[in-house]
C-alpha cells in the first residue's frame, strides 16, 4: 500500500478516537456542569418560594398576636351591636392589609366561634369581593374543643390552592386560656385563615412554566422514594409548618442532554474532518510527495544511467535521506565502476580480457552483413617464457606492460580505420588480439601488421632491459 494511502488507514482512526475520547470527557464535563446549574437554578426557585411562604407565615404570626392581646379583638367579643363590632375589626384588618404589597391575599377569614360551633362573628376578605366563609373552619373548631387543644397552626393544601390556619381557644372576659371545667361555655375560638395566593401562582409557575415538579407534604419522608429517581432535586421545610419537594423534568433534561450530545457530535464530525483534510495535505506536502519526488528522480536516473539529483542543504529529515541516498549510490557506483574495469580488462596491461573479447566478437558478428569487414589478428609472443624463466616474473611482467602500451599506439594511427578500446584485449599470459572492423580494404590490415612487427625489428626493447622476444 502506498504511503498516501497508508496515512488515511492509519490518520482517521488515530483521530476517530482521540476525538471520541477527548469529546466524551467533554460531554461528560458539560453534562455536570449543566446538572449544577440546574441544581443551582432548583435551589434558587425553591428559595424563593420558601421566602414567599415565610412572608406569609410572619404576617399571621405578627397580626394574629397583635390581634389577641389588641383591644379591638375586646370589643368584638364585648360589644352587641353588629355595625360596631364590624367597624373595629375591619378598621384593624385595612390598615394592616394596606402596608402589605409584596404578598397577595384571596379569602381571608376572620371567625370567633363558641364551643357550641356558634359564629359569633366572621369577617371574609381579600382579592375576591364575593368571596364565602370556608366551610372546612367549623370542623376544625369542633376538633379543637374536643381535644381540648389550645392554639393550632397548621397549613392545609391541595392540588392548586393552599391555606394557612391559626387559631386559639380563649376566654372572653380574661382574654387567656380558658379553664379546665369551662371549656365549651365560657370559651369562643379565634381563627384566621387566608390563602397564600402569591405562594400557590410562583408554585403554578414553576410547573407550568419552568417545568419544575413541586409537590408539597407534611412529612420530610414523603419524597425519598423518589430521590434517586430524579437528577435534579431539592426539598425545603417551610417553617417546620410544610414540606417542599421539587424535581426538574426529566423530559426537558433529557431533550437538553440529546441537544448537546448531538451538537458535540456534529462539531466533532466537522473537526475531525477538517483535521484529517489538513493534516493528509501537510503529510502530503512535506513527507509523501518529497519522498515520491526522490523515487522519481532515483528511478530515473537508474533507467537513464545519469547522476544522482543534485542534494539540497535543507535541514528536513527528506533532504537528509537525501544525501545518505546520494553518499550510498556515490559509493555504489564507485564500487560498481571498479568491479566492472575489473570484470572487463586484464589488471595488467588494463587491455580487455578473454571475456571482452568474446564479448565483442559476438558483438560484431550480430550486427554484421554481406558489406561488413571483420578481420582478426592474433599474436603471440616468442620466447617470453626465456625472459620468464632467466629473468623473473617482475620482468616478463614489465615486458608485458609495456609492449600492450606500444601495441595500443600502433593500433591507433589516424590512417587506420577502426573500433574503439575495447578492439585490444590480451587472452592468455602472452597471447594478445586485435579486432578490426569496418575497414575499406585490406591494406589496412597490412599496414596494422607491419607497425606491429615493427615493434620486434631487432628483439624488445623496455626499461628492464634488451630481449630476444619476437611475435608471430
Amino acid at each position: 500500500m502506498k504511503l498516501n494511502r497508508r496515512v488515511w488507514w492509519l490518520i482517521v482512526p488515530v483521530l476517530v478516537v482521540s476525538y471520541a475520547l477527548v469529546f466524551s470527557a467533554l460531554y461528560y464535563f458539560e453534562k455536570n456542569t449543566y446538572f449544577k446549574q440546574e441544581q443551582a437554578r432548583l435551589q434558587l426557585q425553591l428559595s424563593q418560594l420558601t421566602s414567599i411562604f415565610d412572608r406569609y407565615n410572619n404576617f399571621i404570626d405578627v397580626y394574629y398576636s397583635s390581634l389577641i392581646s389588641s383591644s379591638a379583638l375586646r370589643d368584638v367579643l364585648i360589644e352587641k351591636n353588629d355595625r360596631v363590632r364590624a367597624f373595629a375589626i375591619e378598621r384593624n384588618l385595612s390598615l394592616i392589609l394596606s402596608d402589605l404589597s409584596n404578598i397577595k391575599f384571596n379569602h381571608l377569614n376572620l371567625a370567633i366561634i363558641d364551643g357550641n360551633g356558634t359564629i359569633k362573628y366572621f369577617y371574609v376578605g381579600g382579592e375576591n369581593p364575593f368571596s364565602q366563609p370556608s366551610k372546612r373552619i367549623p370542623a376544625i373548631v369542633a376538633d379543637m374543643f374536643a381535644n381540648k387543644q389550645v392554639t393550632l397552626k397548621k397549613v392545609l393544601h391541595g392540588q392548586d390552592k393552599t391555606e394557612i390556619i391559626q387559631a386559639r381557644i380563649i376566654n372572653p372576659l380574661t382574654m387567656r386560656r380558658p379553664l379546665s371545667g369551662a371549656w365549651q361555655e365560657d370559651s369562643v375560638a379565634v381563627i384566621l385563615m387566608f390563602e397564600l395566593t402569591s405562594f400557590d401562582q410562583q408554585r403554578q409557575l414553576l410547573i407550568e412554566k419552568m417545568g419544575y415538579e413541586v409537590l408539597l407534604s407534611h412529612e420530610q419522608d414523603f419524597y425519598d422514594t423518589h430521590k434517586h429517581e430524579d437528577r435534579v432535586h431539592g426539598s425545603e421545610h417551610f417553617s417546620n409548618l410544610l414540606w417542599a419537594h421539587m424535581a426538574y423534568d426529566e423530559e426537558r433534561i433529557d431533550h437538553v442532554l440529546k441537544r448537546l450530545l448531538y451538537k458535540m457530535l456534529l462539531g466533532a464530525l466537522v473537526l475531525m474532518v477538517f483535521s484529517s483534510i489538513l493534516l493528509v495535505l501537510l503529510i502530503e506536502r512535506f513527507i509523501t510527495r518529497p519522498i515520491q519526488n526522490l523515487e522519481e528522480r532515483i528511478v530515473a536516473m537508474n533507467d537513464d544511467g545519469g547522476d544522482f539529483p543534485v542534494v539540497t542543504d535543507a535541514h528536513d529529515e527528506i533532504s537528509a535521506l537525501q544525501r545518505a541516498f546520494s553518499k550510498l549510490y556515490s559509493r555504489l557506483k564507485t564500487s560498481y565502476e571498479l568491479t566492472k574495469v575489473q570484470a572487463q580488462t586484464d589488471s595488467l596491461t588494463k587491455l580487455h580480457n578473454r571475456r571482452m573479447f568474446n564479448e565483442s566478437v559476438d558483438s560484431l558478428i550480430r550486427r554484421a552483413n554481406k558489406d561488413t569487414h571483420i578481420a582478426l589478428i592474433y599474436i603471440d609472443l616468442d620466447h617470453f617464457k626465456f625472459v620468464n624463466d632467466n629473468y623473473g616474473h617482475k620482468v616478463g611482467d614489465i615486458l608485458l606492460q609495456e609492449f600492450a602500451q606500444r601495441l595500443s599506439n600502433v593500433v591507433r594511427l589516424k590512417d587506420i580505420v577502426m573500433g574503439d578500446d575495447r578492439d585490444l584485449a590480451r587472452l592468455a599470459g602472452d597471447e594478445f588480439a586485435v579486432i578490426v572492423h569496418d575497414f575499406p580494404d585490406d591494406m589496412v590490415l597490412n599496414k596494422m601488421a607491419d607497425r606491429i612487427l615493427a615493434i620486434f625489428s631487432a628483439g624488445f626493447n623496455c626499461s628492464a632491459g634488451h630481449f630476444p622476444v619476437t611475435a608471430s
